[in-house]
C-alpha cells in the first residue's frame, strides 16, 4: 500500500513537501497506498480508527516532567501516522499499481527527519513544536504534564494523549493522540521520536532485493534476541492456528538466522508503543470503499536510528477486507488466502518490501503466488547472515 495525503486536517497537509521519515508502512493490496517517504502517512478508512486500537490497554502518562526537559536533548520527528474516520473515495481505474508502488530514487533519497523542539510558553505550559504544528501541554505543581491541544498554523482543537510509550534509554519514543474534526471525524495521531545524535552505519546489500527501506537497506532485527510477537485480542485467537502456520514457514526459512517467538497476549499497548509488537485481527474496519479492492493486511515498522535495527513492528488483519473475498468460513481457498497474507505480511514485519519486476514472490501482489519462493530466500538470507557461532559450526 502506498499512503498519500489528499486531504488535509487543519491544514496538515501542509507539511507533505517537508516531511522525510523513516516509517515503514506496508501492505497487501490491489490498490495504491503503501509507505510515501516524504508525505504523511494517511489512511482514510470506514469506521472508527479506534477499532485499530480496540482491546488495547493505555498508559497515558507522559514519560517525562516539566523539570525533565532542559536535559532532554533535541529530537526530531522520524514518523507520523494519521488515521482517520470519514472516507475519501479514490478511483482505481485505468491506475498501473505496481508501477504507483514500487520504490524511486527521489524516495530513497529522503531520509531527513522533522526536527521537534520543546518550548515553555509560560511557567506551567510546555510544547513540542514541530514545524507548522505544535502540541500544547500543561504541567502540574509537582511537573506532571497532561496533553491539552494540537495547534496546526492558527488553528487549535483539544486532544486527548491516549499512550506514551520509551525505548532504548529515552533514544526514543512515542506518542498516540486522538483529535475529533467536523470534515474527517475522529483521527488517531501516532508519532514517534528519536533523540538527535550518532546514527548505526547503514548496511547496503543487493539492491536486487526490495526492503523495507529501500533496495539493498539492511534494516532487520537484532538476530542476537529473540524477536517476540504477540496474537493480541480475542478475535485474533480465531485464527491463532493458521497465523502460527504461516509464522512457522518463515521460521523454517530463517532457521538459526533469527529466532521467532510467537507469544498470546490478552493484556497489551497499542500499536504506537515501541516495546511490544502485536499481530491482531480487527473486526469493523474497512480499509478499501471499493469492493473490487481488497487491503486485508497492514505493517507498521519503526526502526532505531542509533541501533541500525527494526525498534517495533506491528501487524493488522483486516477481517471486513477478507469478506471480499467471498470465500465461505471455514473453506480452503479462505484458509490459502488468508495464509498467503500472513506470510506476506511476516515478511514486512522481517523487513521485505514488495517485489515489483515479476519475480516470484510472497511479496509481490500476485495473489497467485501464495508461499515462499526462492527470492524470498535469498532475500531474507542476505538480511539475516549466520551469526559468527552457527558459521563456525557449518
Amino acid at each position: 500500500m502506498k499512503f498519500s495525503t489528499t486531504k488535509g486536517f487543519l491544514g496538515i497537509s501542509l507539511l507533505a513537501s517537508l516531511l522525510s521519515f523513516s516509517i515503514g508502512l506496508q501492505g497487501c493490496s490491489g490498490k495504491s497506498k503503501k509507505k510515501s517517504q516524504g508525505t504523511i502517512q494517511t489512511l482514510f478508512v470506514q469506521g472508527d480508527p479506534m477499532e485499530m486500537v480496540a482491546g488495547a490497554t493505555f498508559d497515558g502518562r507522559v514519560p517525562f516532567k516539566a523539570e525533565d526537559i532542559p536535559q532532554l536533548g533535541e529530537y526530531s520527528v522520524v514518523a507520523l501516522l494519521q488515521i482517520t474516520e470519514k472516507s475519501e473515495i479514490v478511483s482505481s481505474e485505468g491506475r498501473d499499481l505496481e508501477k504507483e508502488n514500487a520504490p524511486t530514487e527521489s524516495e530513497e533519497g529522503a531520509k531527513k527527519a522533522l526536527p521537534a523542539k520543546f518550548v515553555q510558553l509560560g511557567p506551567r505550559k510546555w510544547s513540542i513544536d514541530i514545524k507548522h504544528m505544535a502540541f500544547d501541554f500543561d504541567a502540574a505543581e509537582d511537573g506532571e504534564l497532561t496533553l491539552k491541544s494540537l495547534r496546526v498554523e492558527n488553528e487549535s482543537v483539544p486532544v486527548d494523549g491516549l499512550h506514551y510509550s520509551v525505548a532504548d534509554g529515552g533514544q526514543m519514543f512515542s506518542l498516540l493522540a486522538k483529535v475529533e474534526t467536523d470534515d474527517l471525524g475522529r483521527i488517531l495521531l501516532a508519532l514517534t521520536f528519536n533523540r538527535k545524535g550518532p546514527k548505526a552505519p547503514q548496511n547496503k546489500g543487493n539492491t536486487k532485493f526490495n526492503y523495507v527501506w529501500g533496495p539493498g537497506v539492511l534494516i532487520p532485527w537484532d538476530n542476537r534476541k529473540t524477536v517476540e510477537i504477540h496474537l493480541c485480542g480475542e478475535q485474533t485467537q480465531s485464527y491463532a492456528d493458521m497465523i502460527r502456520e504461516g509464522i512457522q514457514d518463515w521460521n523454517h526459512v530463517l532457521g538459526s538466522r533469527l529466532r521467532v517467538q510467537v507469544k498470546t497476549a490478552t493484556e497489551y499497548p497499542p500499536f504506537s508503543d515501541l516495546n511490544f509488537s502485536c499481530l491482531q485481527v480487527v473486526d469493523n474496519y474497512l480499509m478499501e470503499y471499493d469492493q473490487r479492492v481488497t487491503n486485508p493486511g497492514l505493517t507498521y515498522s519503526l526502526p532505531n536510528q542509533a541501533t541500525g535495527y527494526i525498534q517495533d513492528s506491528d501487524i493488522f488483519l483486516m477481517k471486513r477486507e477478507f469478506d471480499k473475498y467471498r470465500h465461505p468460513e471455514g473453506s480452503a481457498a479462505l484458509r490459502q488466502e488468508f495464509l498467503r497474507i500472513v506470510r506476506h505480511e511476516f515478511g514486512h514485519f522481517l523487513g521485505l518490501d514488495h517485489q515489483f519486476d515479476g519475480t516470484q514472490s510472497i511479496m509481490s501482489y500476485d495473489s497467485k503466488n501464495h508461499l515462499i519462493y526462492n527470492y524470498d530466500r535469498a532475500a531474507i538470507m542476505e538480511l539475516y547472515p549466520l551469526l559468527p557461532m552457527f558459521r563456525a559450526s557449518q
